[in-house]
C-alpha cells in the first residue's frame, strides 16, 4: 500500500497517500485559467506556498478540472497510484497551515491533499491532517528478532504491469485492485531486506464527512537493492508497477521518474493491513545487514 513511484522526500500527506476526494463529478473541463496565481509554478512534489487555506484549495481545485491544469496549479504529484484503467489517485504535500474546516482545532494542520481522477479529470478530493496533540504520529520499526513460521521470509515483489497476458503470469483482479492488468509469473524485482522502516500516520477528511486515517510506510533499501530499483524504474518510466507482499497485491504505482533515493513510500488505508505490514516489515528488518 512512493512518490512518483517513489518520490524522494515526500513526507506525506495522505496520500500515497494517501494521498494521496470522495464525491463524484462528471465532465472534464479546465475552468480555472484566470484563477491560477503566478506563484503556483510546477515542481515535482514540492509544497505550494501560495495555498494557505482550504478555501484556496476549493477555489483552485474545481470538479472536472483536467490533469494538465492540476499540474499547472500544484506541480507534479509526489505520489501517483493507478486504481484501475479509468481511475487514479494523486497526492500532493502542502506547506502546513492551521486547519480551518471541520477539523479545526489547536495543533491541527492541513499538510496535504489527495485527488481522485476519473478519465484524467478531477472527481473527488480530500485533505490530510497532522494533529500535534495526538502524540505518536511517526514510528520507526525495529527488527522482530524472530523468523516467521516454518522459516518463511517475507518479500516485496515488483511487477511491471502489462495490458496483454504474459507467459505463466496472472491477471490482477482483487477488491483492492479490480481488473488492473497482467503481470508476469515472477517479479521483475524482489526485495527481502530493509534497512529502516518509518511509519507516519495522518488523519483525513472525506468530502462525504467521514474522518479517516492513512498510514505511509517509508521503506529504506540496502545499497544493492537501491541500485536495482533505480535501474528498474529508469527503464519503465510512465509505466505502472504492482507491488506485492509475497502473493498479495498491495498497490499499483505510476513510475513518474527514476527512483534514485534508496527508499520509497507505500500507502495504506486499512488498519488490519497496516498492522500486518508492520509485522512483515519487522521480519524483513530482522534479516537486514547493518
Amino acid at each position: 500500500m512512493q512518490q512518483q513511484l517513489l518520490h524522494p522526500t515526500m513526507r506525506k500527506i495522505t496520500q500515497l497517500v494517501a494521498a494521496l476526494l470522495n464525491i463524484t463529478f462528471a465532465a472534464c473541463g479546465s475552468r480555472l485559467s484566470a484563477q491560477v496565481s503566478p506563484s503556483l509554478q510546477p515542481g515535482v512534489g514540492e509544497p505550494r506556498p501560495a495555498i494557505k487555506s482550504t478555501a484556496d484549495l476549493r477555489r483552485l481545485l474545481v470538479p472536472g478540472l483536467g490533469s494538465d491544469r492540476i499540474v499547472a496549479i500544484l506541480g507534479e504529484p509526489g505520489f501517483k497510484e493507478s486504481v484501475d484503467e479509468k481511475k487514479a489517485e494523486w497526492t500532493f504535500k502542502l506547506v502546513p497551515f492551521p486547519a480551518d474546516d471541520k477539523m479545526k482545532g489547536a495543533g491541527v494542520y492541513v499538510v496535504g491533499v489527495q485527488l481522485v481522477l476519473t478519465n484524467g479529470c478531477l472527481a473527488n478530493c480530500h485533505y490530510s491532517y497532522f494533529d500535534r496533540e495526538l502524540g505518536v504520529k511517526k514510528e520507526v520499526l525495529t527488527g522482530s528478532g524472530s523468523r516467521s513460521p516454518e522459516g518463511h521470509s517475507p518479500a516485496l515483489g515488483f511487477f511491471i504491469l502489462s495490458t496483454a497476458p504474459l507467459p505463466g503470469g496472472q491477471f490482477i483482479d482483487t477488491k483492492r485492485l479490480p481488473k488492473l492488468g497482467f503481470v508476469g509469473a515472477t517479479p521483475d524485482l524482489k526485495i527481502d531486506m530493509l534497512t529502516q522502516v518509518v511509519v507516519e500516520e495522518y488523519r483525513r477528511s472525506e468530502t462525504n464527512g467521514i474522518i479517516g486515517t492513512e498510514w505511509i510506510f517509508a521503506l529504506h533499501l540496502t545499497r544493492a537493492d537501491a541500485k536495482r530499483i533505480e535501474t528498474l524504474s529508469k527503464a519503465n518510466v510512465s509505466r505502472t508497477v504492482v507491488i506485492m507482499l509475497d502473493q498479495e497485491p498491495l498497490c499499483a504505482l505510476s513510475i513518474v521518474s527514476p527512483l534514485g533515493t534508496g527508499s520509497f513510500l507505500l500507502p495504506c488505508t486499512e488498519r488490519p493491513l497496516m498492522n500486518e505490514l508492520k509485522r512483515q516489515f519487522a521480519d524483513m528488518l530482522q534479516q537486514s545487514p547493518p
